[in-house]
């Protein structure tokens, strides 16, 4: 009996991830880009969400950002890379590997889920992170949306 349960729950881990992973579609059907609700940041286009979290862009409105990563293993981190960044997670490893050794960026801080992003952003007035959209709540505030 034990090892049948055993085998239920792999089998169903399998379906789902296989049906998340090749069906096109992610398991965050949006993400959220938040920062703090007292920022004077409105918004910001998704060509400003890339350059931050790339270290290409330090300052927003003469403020210094310190963007803040999900666990480098969740699904939304790796659904981030390739919407957002434009790469899979072994090339952000790679290009931030790079920045590091040549002295010419620090890569975001890895900060947790969702819940710690928000707690983190909401006590952080520079910081800038993304969640799930439907993780949103009154301790962050919505810059960026980014869908299917």
């Amino acid at each position: 009996m034990k090892n049948f349960f055993i085998n239920t729950v792999l089998l169903s881990s399998v379906i789902f991830w296989s049906t998340a992973l090749f069906s096109g579609r992610s398991v965050a059907e949006t993400i959220a880009v938040v920062v703090n609700p007292k920022s004077n940041i409105a918004s910001l286009s998704e060509e400003e969400v890339r350059k931050i979290f790339l270290g290409k862009l330090l300052f927003y409105h003469n403020k210094r950002l310190f963007p803040v990563d999900q666990e480098d293993k969740s699904l939304l981190y790796q659904d981030f890379c390739q919407k957002v960044l434009r790469k899979n997670p072994s090339e952000i490893k790679a290009y931030w590997s790079v920045k590091i050794f040549t002295g010419r960026g620090t890569p975001p801080k890895p900060v947790g889920i969702d819940a710690d992003v928000k707690q983190w952003v909401n006590k952080n007035d520079d910081s800038i992170g993304y969640i799930e959209q439907k993780s949103v709540d009154h301790t962050v505030k919505v810059v960026h949306l980014v869908q299917e």
